[in-house]
């Protein structure tokens, strides 16, 4: 526990099986260095085998914003050619390897590669979905019938998406119940 340890002068157990004879202590409490530990209590929960360890923290009058946690967008995996452009890299990357002092350092570099791959792929792939719509729009404003069929299904393909999105955001929010 960062600014301090919670100790105490007897042993509580939070977790208590029903007949008394086993407990156990399964508790940690992670803060970032900035948050003071100012002290801890145990609760005890009546309808529950567990109880509820409070630990108070003096927090920061200003909060540090970090650059949050990058995440794959998993749906380029489906696409051959980001899978090719992997493929075609992960294979230098490996003969890379005997520079490293272990596996591990040379999986962290890899990682790394992973995730500047997997965006620069996507900015590429975001350009060129602009560049095709501004293109099908010039076509549209020129009076090409063709042109208007085909922004409508490249429309039709990007909204599809964000409704499916919106959908799972709004079942993982709960903000309307699932059948």
């Amino acid at each position: 526990m960062s600014g301090g340890i919670c100790t105490r002068v007897s042993t509580v157990y939070t977790w208590v099986r029903p007949n008394g004879e086993d407990a156990s202590r399964i508790d940690r409490v992670y803060a970032p260095v900035s948050f003071k530990f100012s002290g801890c209590e145990t609760l005890s929960c009546p309808l529950s085998d567990h109880d509820t360890v409070v630990a108070r923290f003096v927090l920061p009058s200003i909060f540090p914003i970090g650059r949050g946690l990058w995440k794959l967008n998993c749906r380029i995996l489906g696409e051959a050619e980001f899978r090719q452009g992997f493929e075609t890299r992960y294979k230098g990357w490996q003969t890379l390897k005997p520079a490293f002092a272990s596996t591990s350092q040379w999986w962290d570099d890899v990682k790394l590669r992973i995730k500047r791959y997997a965006i620069q792929y996507c900015v590429t792939r975001a350009r060129r979905r602009r560049e095709k719509f501004s293109k099908l729009c010039a076509e549209v404003k020129f009076g090409d019938p063709s042109a208007v069929i085909a922004l409508q299904t490249y429309l039709d393909e990007k909204y599809h998406g964000a409704r499916v999105r919106a959908r799972v955001e709004a079942v993982v929010t709960l903000r309307f119940p699932v059948r």
